[in-house]
């Protein structure tokens, strides 16, 4: 693992881990495991990380658009979960190829594949959050702040960014959530 560019992540992240493996566990697929005599993976973690995500953006839009009804929230919340987004997101994190440990196959198989690079890359940015929701032992808050900040400028739906004062307001939150290093 590169850990240099693991000091840039964390800082992206808001989060210095002091558990460097959960950190490389969250950086593993499932591919490394028989190469690199791994003996776990990112996939329980970003199970995890999904979970919190899915809470997150419920919370985020049920406190923001009061007067939306269910099925106005849901369209919502699956435009902010969509794979396109979480890759963006991702992105923005820097994940790319070389901050995973995977299998060689995989790993060239990457350089093809836009699919397989959402893939790998949205379940790691799940991982991440799962790894650092167990580190925190338990902090749903940041898991929320890093949604405020991340996804505030991403906020789309049906492929429009909102262009509404809930928008400013969520930009604004973002702007002013600082992510705590502990």
């Amino acid at each position: 693992m590169p850990y240099e560019e693991l000091g840039f992540l964390q800082g992206k992240l808001g989060h210095i881990f002091d558990n460097k493996q959960l950190l490389e566990q969250a950086l593993t697929h499932k591919s490394a495991v028989n190469e690199y005599n791994k003996h776990y993976h990112n996939q329980r973690l970003a199970w995890l990380g999904n979970s919190l995500l899915r809470a997150s953006i419920a919370e985020i839009l049920y406190d923001n658009y009061p007067q939306d009804k269910e099925g106005d929230l849901h369209e919502k919340s699956v435009a902010l979960l969509e794979k396109k987004q979480l890759f963006r997101v991702s992105r923005q994190l820097g994940l790319n190829k070389d901050i995973f440990l995977m299998g060689r196959g995989d790993y060239v198989r990457w350089m093809n594949s836009e699919t397989l690079q959402q893939q790998i890359t949205v379940k790691g940015l799940k991982a991440l959050l799962g790894a650092v929701f167990v580190e925190k032992e338990g902090d749903f808050s940041y898991i929320k702040k890093f949604v405020t900040k991340y996804w505030s400028m991403n906020w789309e739906f049906d492929g429009r960014p909102l262009t509404d004062e809930t928008s400013e307001r969520l930009k604004k939150q973002a702007m002013t959530t600082k992510l705590s290093l502990i």
